[in-house]
This record gives C-alpha cells, structure tokens and sequence, in this order.
C-alpha cells in the first residue's frame, strides 16, 4: 500500500476498529457501496485505480455518481435500484448510460466494453 493508503487505512481501523473494514487492501477485489464510510469507499478507489492494485471493483451504483476509474470492463447487474423504504425503482435511461460509460470514461483504454442485465 502506499503512504496514504496506510493512513486510509490507519483511519478506518481508529473508526470502526481493527478488521472491520469491508476493504481489504490484500484481496484482489474491493467493494464500493454506500454503506461503506467516506474513508474506505477513497481507499478502494485508490487500490483499484493502482496497476499493482485490486484488478476489481464490486460497486453499487454509487460509484456511477461521477468517479472515473480505469475499467476496461463494466458489467451492470441491473436496471434497478433500491429506494429509501426498500423498494424498487428503475433506473432511467441517462442513469444506465452513464453507468456503463465509466468503463471508457478514463479513456486510459483504446476500447471499453459494457453490459447490462435487466432486474427481475
């Protein structure tokens, strides 16, 4: 991990105690949902954005508001989202359509390929 890294790190274990991150900067793949304090949602931004870092980011559509990492692949697992009560609500065409074009967004990558699965 890098120097800030471990002060991400080192934060989240003072906040929610040691070994209770959703993060863990060792695992090849890390969540990003909002959940997740401020605090580990920019540490796994930071471990999937680094070459030597997690080759995968498991998000919810929080990270669909605006972030731009460098995924040559975005799978979208649905066309749904859940509401303050627990109820579903599809997501609008624009909101899909931005979804799937973070996989390009960095433009780090000559092609970026996107998917979609429609909810049940």
């Amino acid at each position: 991990m890098t120097e800030t890294e471990q002060g991400f790190a080192a934060d989240i274990a003072v906040e929610l105690g040691t070994g209770k991150s959703l993060v863990q900067p060792q695992a090849g793949a890390v969540p990003h949902n909002g959940d997740m304090i401020p605090l580990e949602r920019r540490l796994a931004e930071s471990l999937y954005r680094r070459e030597d870092g997690a080759a995968i980011i498991v998000a919810t559509p929080t990270l669909a508001q605006g972030i731009n990492l460098p995924a040559q692949v975005a799978i979208l697992a649905g066309d749904k989202r859940s509401g303050a009560g627990g109820e579903r609500a599809q997501l609008e065409q624009h909101e899909l359509l931005n979804a799937a074009g973070r996989a390009a967004a960095p433009a780090s990558w000559p092609m970026a390929w996107s998917c979609s699965c429609r909810s049940r």
